[in-house]
């Protein structure tokens, strides 16, 4: 099932040409498939973990009614270089152009309707990657899947 939930996330964002509105120089991957040596704005799209729900004192079902569980959208974004007079040049977190990108994805994910999934995002961290002058910002949502897989 994480691959149908990692799969439903990239059509979401590729239907609606996120890579287009936002001019992001790299591409939308899932799971593990981003480049190692990718210095580009990229997009992972990854679901960890899936639970299947069911409600108490009821029989095994051969299809689970309800699968519960968290993926993450993680955005690469490059540092920027910048002169700093005498001190030369130094990198820089590029806030701004995460906090864009972040708003892009989240306006998708808040006006998008899947049938028979609910998308939550739950919160969100930064994190800062120095040995390869890159920030990465992860959107995490709570999904809940309703009928057939």
């Amino acid at each position: 099932m994480t691959f149908n939930i990692e799969t439903h996330l990239y059509q979401l964002l590729t239907q609606a040409h996120l890579k287009e509105r936002t001019h992001l120089s790299g591409g939308i991957y899932l799971g593990n498939d981003r480049p190692d040596d990718s210095s580009l704005e990229d997009i992972i799209l990854q679901c960890p973990q899936c639970l299947y729900k069911q409600k108490k004192a009821t029989p095994p079902a051969p299809a689970q009614p309800f699968l519960t569980g968290e993926a993450q959208i993680i955005i690469y974004v490059p540092d920027k270089r910048v002169r700093m007079g005498r001190l030369g040049e130094q990198y820089i977190s590029p806030r701004l152009r995460l906090r864009n990108l972040c708003e892009a994805i989240a306006v998708i994910l808040r006006s998008s309707h899947l049938e028979g999934v609910t998308f939550t995002l739950s919160r969100q961290t930064l994190t800062p990657l120095p040995q390869i002058r890159q920030h990465a910002a992860t959107l995490y949502l709570n999904f809940l899947t309703q009928g057939k897989e």
